[in-house]
C-alpha cells in the first residue's frame, strides 16, 4: 500500500476515481464498450490509474514521498495526469 504522505495524483473524490474505474472496467469487459463514459473520461481513468501503478512501485522501491510528489508537480505528464483527474473524476460540481 502507498505511504499516506505519498502525492495526491488525484485531486477530489478518490472514491469517485475508484467507481468510474470500476464501471468502466465491467462495462468494456462485459459489453465491449463504455456508454456511461465520455472518452475524455475513459482516458483520464487510464492515465490516473497508470500513474498510481507508478507511484505504488516507486514507492516499493523505496523513492521518498517527498520525491514522489517533486516528481508529481514537475513531469509533464504526470502534471497533465492530475489535471485531467480533476477536470474529469473530481468531485461532481466541485
Amino acid at each position: 500500500m502507498a505511504d499516506p504522505s505519498s502525492p495526491v495524483v488525484i485531486p477530489g473524490d478518490v472514491a469517485r476515481w475508484a467507481r468510474r474505474a470500476t464501471r468502466a472496467r465491467n462495462d468494456l469487459a462485459h459489453e465491449g464498450r463504455a456508454p456511461s463514459h465520455r472518452d475524455e473520461e475513459l482516458i483520464a481513468v487510464v492515465e490516473v490509474t497508470t500513474a498510481v501503478v507508478i507511484l505504488n512501485l516507486l514507492h516499493e522501491l523505496g523513492l521518498p514521498a517527498d520525491r514522489q510528489r517533486e516528481i508529481v508537480r514537475e513531469h509533464p505528464q504526470l502534471k497533465a495526469t492530475s489535471r485531467a483527474a480533476h477536470a474529469y473524476l473530481g468531485t461532481p460540481g466541485g
